[in-house]
């Protein structure tokens, strides 16, 4: 058994394993026949073990490679004018894969949440709170994640000027 299909990042690798101590004979897809391989690159890699005069037994795992850099941008100023420019606030995101436990809050100064949403493709604030456009201030967001990739939660914490 190899597992499930996996990711590794670029310039990464991932040594796969053959857990089966009476195999007598191991032949990967490229012909090799050590009971360990190392994975630099994405593809579909197979192995088969035997034991003769057992019948053979393979697996197969597909290895698939992301860049593992995510940026993450959040501006500090919006101006919901509706003039097709900044009008909306939410984090840019730019990952290969996306985000879990995502939850995304903004506060007035009172401590109110104006915004909130657990889907990383929201299109954002548009800042009204009850149906009420809200004033120029400055507002507190919160932005809660787990990273794809380390599978590390995130906490991100600052402020954001409404501009009118």
């Amino acid at each position: 058994d190899l597992g499930p299909d996996t990711f590794i990042c670029l310039q990464q690798s991932i040594r796969l394993m053959v857990r089966d101590s009476i195999a007598t004979m191991i032949h990967w897809s490229d012909g090799s026949t050590n009971a360990s391989y190392l994975v630099r690159s994405p593809g579909i890699y197979q192995v088969t073990v035997s034991n003769p005069p057992c019948v053979d037994a393979s697996d197969r795992i597909e290895i698939k490679q992301y860049d593992c850099q995510c940026d993450l941008v959040i501006a500090n100023a919006f101006t919901p004018n509706e003039d097709g420019l900044d009008d909306r606030f939410f984090p840019i995101i730019h990952c290969d894969l996306p985000y879990d436990n995502f939850v995304f809050r903004i506060f007035n100064r009172w401590g109110e949440c104006v915004f909130y949403t657990s889907d990383p493709m929201n299109i954002g604030w548009d800042g009204a709170y009850k149906g009420r456009q809200q004033p120029i201030s400055t507002f507190v967001y919160e932005l809660i994640y787990t990273d794809p990739f380390t599978h590390v939660s995130q906490f991100k914490k600052g402020n954001v000027e409404l501009i009118r």
